[in-house]
């Protein structure tokens, strides 16, 4: 009786969650049939009367002595006097052994076992039937049993059918049925699961799993066949299932016509269909496996050992946090200390220009600039050599020195900039480098260096929007190269470029705090 009510209000669920107007719903039940059939109310068949507790009889209502001695249930009570009415006697008490298997066969679909069936036939307990099938209703294979002919229903399998009948992986699904029904999962929530898991509240994984009862249909992965042909036979698919197996209704003939015996019409039918064909699926996939879209689906093992996992991942992460704010300080501390020594590294041996801004405009050719300044044997030539010239420096504007990255820092504002003589070498060198720091306010272009040379091909280097820019202009041909990466405002920056320049082409490498950077 609880299925056959459950039966009738997942009918009118369903009908008010697909069919549009709720003066447009179909009535199911007497007013439907009667109006199609003709008939009354009490000539309708019994699948669409509205269910009706009966009144149990009772011993003194049986219809005989007979009955009122054999009826062990109120059900023995209406099917005894049925029986002998119809001129049947019932059958003689199967003996204990008979009766443990026929119930083994019908709660679990395997037969006793030779022990099982010793220790019923020793039990001469008042109740050792009713604890036996205790013991089968709580056994797993109870489920089992159950969850087969659901799985029929819902056309379970673990391929995809038609020609090349494909595998794949919908064990995850029939685990869960098998798994609902050992729990003893109540039917209302069985049913709203696999209709609509997705779409409850904070849906975890295991209703969203259930909703595979809707992906076991089958799928064509032939190549030539037409996909919206099988896409829609999908959707029909689906239709079918779902008025079978929650309505206890076939609607296949009202798929192509009204049908005179059936309570739900062709407008009813699409009406059902239009809610199925709104999935975004394709007509012909299923050739490697599962259909998208899927979701991860652990074992029971699996969940448990992810949910260690992430346990353990949270408290490293815990650990990695404070271990941060501890040393904090120290990487501070070493940081600066860092920093500090790499003031006194010291120069490259072929530097050819250093400027420091240290509160005064200083400049500082290496020593190698001077080769008769280095006695180590390596460097002293063979033959006299005479002395490099020193740099001639001009600072143009006013001077307005700020602490730099180490010690001060010489502001241009648009109005100052330097004028260095005397380093013609490098900057007609094929192949040099330049490094400075730079802490840039504005995304003004600004230019940094202008080699400004007459007899030699000019270059720049300057920031465009924040990008670094180099530019090479040597007669008529010109190349330029733009760092993808822009420079960070108010922030100090290493910023370094090689040049390689040939007779033919021009190579630059553009390095940003030592790291590359594309350009």
């Amino acid at each position: 009786m609880r299925a056959v009510v459950w039966r009738v209000a997942i009918a009118a669920a369903l009908l008010r969650g697909c069919f549009v107007g709720a003066e447009q719903l179909l009535a199911v039940g007497p007013t439907a049939s009667q109006t199609r059939a003709g008939g009354s109310s009490d000539s309708l068949h019994w699948a669409y009367r509205a269910p009706e507790r009966p009144v149990w009889p009772t011993a003194n209502q049986a219809s005989s002595t007979a009955t009122a001695a054999w009826a062990r249930n109120p059900i023995d009570r209406w099917t005894h006097p049925a029986m002998i009415e119809a001129g049947f006697e019932p059958s003689p008490e199967a003996d204990r052994a008979m009766l443990l298997r026929r119930v083994t066969f019908a709660l679990t679909g395997l037969p006793p076992t030779i022990d099982e069936l010793d220790a019923f036939q020793s039990d001469t307990s008042p109740d050792a039937y009713e604890r036996a099938v205790d013991r089968l209703l709580a056994s797993p294979r109870h489920g089992e049993r159950l969850a087969t002919w659901w799985l029929d229903l819902a056309r379970y399998a673990d391929t995809h059918g038609y020609h090349t009948d494909a595998h794949r992986d919908l064990w995850p699904y029939r685990d869960w049925v098998v798994s609902a029904f050992n729990r003893n999962m109540p039917f209302d929530q069985f049913a709203t699961w696999q209709l609509a898991g997705d779409l409850l509240p904070d849906a975890t994984d295991e209703p969203r799993l259930a909703t595979g009862f809707n992906r076991n249909s089958m799928i064509n992965s032939e190549e030539g066949v037409i996909a919206e042909e099988f896409r829609v036979q999908y959707v029909a698919d689906r239709v079918a299932t779902t008025g079978a197996v929650f309505l206890g209704q076939t609607l296949d003939c009202a798929r192509c016509h009204d049908h005179k015996y059936d309570p739900f019409t062709q407008r009813d039918y699409f009406r059902l269909f239009a809610y199925f064909n709104q999935l975004d699926e394709n007509g012909v996939d299923g050739r490697h496996g599962n259909a998208e879209p899927t979701m991860p689906a652990p074992t029971r093992l699996e969940r448990q050992e992810l949910a260690e996992i992430r346990s353990r991942l949270a408290a490293l992460e815990r650990q990695m946090a404070a271990r941060a704010v501890a040393a904090a300080a120290d990487q501070t501390a070493w940081e600066r200390e860092q920093a500090r020594s790499a003031t006194a590294l010291p120069l490259p041996n072929d530097t050819a220009l250093h400027l420091t801004f240290d509160n005064e405009l200083a400049a500082e050719a290496s020593e190698a600039s001077d080769p008769t300044s280095n006695d180590s044997p390596s460097n002293n030539p063979p033959f006299d050599v005479p002395p490099a010239p020193k740099p001639r420096i001009k600072l143009i504007g006013s001077a307005i020195y700020l602490p730099g990255k180490f010690n001060a820092a010489l502001l241009f504002g648009g109005q100052t900039h330097v004028e260095v003589r005397g380093v013609e070498a490098a900057t007609g060198s094929p192949s040099f480098a330049l490094a400075v720091w730079c802490f840039p306010t504005t995304a003004d272009t600004l230019t940094i260096v202008d080699s400004a040379a007459n007899d030699q091909p000019r270059w720049t280097l300057d920031l465009a929007d924040r990008q670094p820019r180099f530019t090479f202009v040597d007669g008529d041909r010109r190349l330029q190269f733009i760092a993808e990466t822009p420079l960070t405002l108010r922030r100090w920056q290493h910023l370094a470029l090689n040049i390689d320049a040939g007779e033919s082409t021009v190579n630059a490498r553009c390095y940003v705090d030592g790291q590359a950077v594309e350009l």
